[in-house]
């Protein structure tokens, strides 16, 4: 009987989490994935390991004997690994890519938590087009995506062999310089004067904000790539700049009144996507990066620490 390493953590997360989902998010496989790997292991030892319910699976007779087995054959593994592994740490490089609105908050709090957690894992973030990224995951040439769309389900799927997961929501709202218009009735003109500063060319935050512009004041303005939200914090301190950015991300700074919420502008939704390749077997550090993403994109009600930020 020839089992591989793979079918046996698959057979063991699905059984510990007695269902084939979470076991593909806890894997870093599609729903798919996990399916068929159940289905070789049971072809291979030739008796079903799992009885299928309404809502997720259990153990048969024979996954129960099955699982002992697996238990001793990877704590087995387990040991060796760490026996050759310095301390037994999860070790290896991933790279993130993500929108320019995404760069400063999330992906400065995935490298701190990566650190904190996996000291001997290297988080290498780029930034880019949300239009960039699920290409550049589909080719290989990145580990792990994360961007935005609305907040509906998108009506194109992904590239052929890419997981897409939606991580959560994100407020985005319209900030300005100091002496924009605002809700009280501030000249117009001075608004003639500012230009719009883009940070993700791809995201269609920015049409929207032309077309509240041109509904509300009758013109559009001219665009400025920023690139982050940290770039686009600072170019406000020297001209008259407005951008759409997320909320939490320049709370502080409105608190502070560095800039101005400019409330008579809408305020928009975005979904935060996470993606990855689709593929027989993750790299322990991909694993730990995604768990690691799903806890970020839980957080994101919190403000963000020094340490996140300054990372």
């Amino acid at each position: 009987m020839d089992i591989a390493m793979y079918q046996l953590r698959t057979f063991w997360e699905v059984s510990r989490l007695q269902s084939i989902t979470k076991a593909g998010r806890k894997l870093g496989y599609s729903q798919s994935t996990i399916t068929a790997h159940v289905r070789v292991l049971e072809a291979q030892v030739g008796t079903p390991l799992f009885q299928r319910l309404p809502h997720g699976v259990r153990l048969t007779e024979a996954g129960q004997i099955f699982h002992g087995y697996a238990a001793r054959m990877l704590s087995a593994v387990d040991e060796l690994s760490a026996a050759l592994a310095e301390n037994g740490e999860v070790t290896g490089q991933v790279s993130v890519g993500a929108t320019g609105s995404l760069v400063d908050r999330e992906v400065s709090r995935l490298i701190w938590e990566a650190r904190y957690r996996y000291p001997r894992v290297t988080v290498s973030p780029l930034s880019m087009l949300s239009t960039r990224i699920p290409e550049e995951v589909a080719a290989g040439r990145l580990d792990l995506g994360l961007m935005m769309t609305s907040t509906a389900e998108p009506s194109e799927p992904p590239p052929a062999g890419v997981i897409r997961e939606r991580l959560h929501e994100l407020d985005l709202v319209c900030i300005g310089s100091l002496g924009l218009p605002s809700a009280d009735g501030e000249p117009v003109g001075r608004l003639r004067e500012a230009r719009i500063l883009q940070v993700d060319s791809g995201c269609p935050s920015q049409e929207q904000l032309q077309s509240a512009l041109q509904d509300q004041y009758g013109f559009t303005l001219d665009v400025m790539s920023a690139g982050s939200v940290g770039s686009a914090l600072g170019l406000m301190r020297s001209g008259p700049f407005i951008a759409v950015l997320p909320e939490l991300s320049v709370a502080r700074e409105v608190e502070l009144g560095s800039v101005v919420l400019q409330e008579q502008l809408p305020r928009m939704r975005r979904a935060v996507w996470m993606l990855w390749r689709d593929q027989a077997w993750q790299p322990a550090a991909m694993v730990a990066l995604l768990e690691l993403a799903r806890r970020v994109g839980q957080l994101t009600s919190e403000p963000v620490g020094a340490s996140s930020a300054s990372s």
